[in-house]
């Protein structure tokens, strides 16, 4: 008997949703370590994924020795890709989210290339109802978003509009935003904060978590930039950065809501290029195979940005999660499932920002 790891979230402040310990014995899932999170097919590109499946229970150990494959030191000049010590039982939470959760993402298209509606199919074959709803104006930083209220690149989801009509007449769970260079350090800040205040005019928004999505750098430099210093001051360009993110959560924990989560989709990319670069990623020998272009993933960085989006707002492991009918569409995803779903996992079980924990509060 082992305790279950899938949820892998006892940051209750943060997380704003029930808590307990278990210690069930842990459902086999593909290949022997995570859950089954398959259930049924996709789904079409709706507001809505389907509910088809059986509900997703989130595991231990899928990585080598029953231990997710760690991220130690992620920011901090450990050994990034290497597994923690085999078999260690940690007291995990399983968060008690509602039947559907409702997401709405605001960004440009890196934030699309997650593919909105695809996690909701993906989400809903698992087992696990999702609506998603977006406000995407390609190019743009969150301040020109904020300014721009009526413009968009990809048109939304109808029940649900642009994020003004969006977030004061709908209920959400979740509220996504994505920074991107044009901005400063001080005016993402102004920006996140306007958003929350925004979506919390609703009095359905009253416990709605907020996420900051961090967008990648280019495929040209990607490590340089990703590890470059500041020092960082209201002044500085929004930068792409592990550093930026940091003193930008900093910030934004202190100046705005403490409680703001972190999806760090460009430090899973940054772990999976440092893979990809010792033979671990058949067929990928660095970061930018990830990429479509210059700015853009394929589709395989497609399906990481979404199963990041989704373990992340769920707070659940990414082991066992496949690409729903119609999105995702590269041919070697399969083969690669176990070695993207692990760096996700490692990424995220180390980021505290990130809302998931090792441990429960006593």
């Amino acid at each position: 008997m082992i305790m279950r790891l899938g949820s892998f979230a006892c940051a209750l402040s943060l997380l704003h949703v029930g808590c307990q310990a278990s210690q069930d014995p842990l459902p086999a899932g593909p290949g022997g370590g995570g859950a089954d999170l398959t259930g049924g097919t996709g789904g079409q590109p709706t507001a809505s994924g389907g509910v088809s499946g059986a509900g997703a229970t989130s595991v231990a150990g899928a990585g080598s020795g029953g231990t997710p494959t760690g991220v130690s030191g992620a920011y901090g000049g450990g050994d990034p890709t290497s597994g923690g010590a085999g078999g260690q039982a940690n007291r995990v939470c399983v968060p008690n989210h509602p039947a559907n959760l409702r997401v709405y993402q605001i960004g440009n298209s890196l934030t699309w290339d997650s593919q909105p509606p695809g996690i909701a199919a993906m989400s809903g074959g698992a087992g696990s109802p999702y609506t998603t709803g977006y406000h995407i104006l390609c190019g743009s930083s969150l301040d020109t978003i904020w300014s721009k209220p009526d413009e968009t690149c990809v048109e939304p989801v109808p029940e649900f509009g642009r994020y003004k009509t969006a977030l004061l007449q709908h209920a959400w769970d979740v509220v996504v935003m994505q920074v991107y260079p044009g901005a400063t350090l001080g005016s993402d800040v102004a920006s996140i904060r306007n958003f929350i205040d925004l979506t919390r005019q609703n009095p359905d928004n009253t416990q709605t978590r907020f996420y900051v999505y961090s967008g990648w750098p280019t495929n040209q430099q990607y490590d340089q930039d990703w590890e470059r210093l500041g020092p960082w001051v209201d002044a500085s360009p929004m930068a792409t950065a592990r550093e930026y993110f940091h003193v930008l959560m900093d910030r934004v924990h202190a100046d705005v809501d403490p409680d703001v989560l972190y999806i760090p989709i460009a430090e899973v990319f940054y772990q999976l290029g440092k893979r990809a670069e010792k033979g671990e990623v058949s067929g990928y020998a660095q970061v930018s195979a990830f990429f479509r272009d210059k700015d853009h993933m394929n589709e395989m960085g497609r399906y990481v940005a979404g199963i990041t989006v989704w373990s992340s707002v769920f707070a659940r492991d990414p082991m066992g999660l496949t690409r729903p009918d119609g999105y995702y569409n590269a041919d070697e995803l399969p083969l690669l499932y176990p070695v993207l779903q692990e760096t996700v996992r490692g990424v995220l079980t180390q980021d505290a920002r990130s809302g998931i924990a090792h441990s429960c509060p006593p």
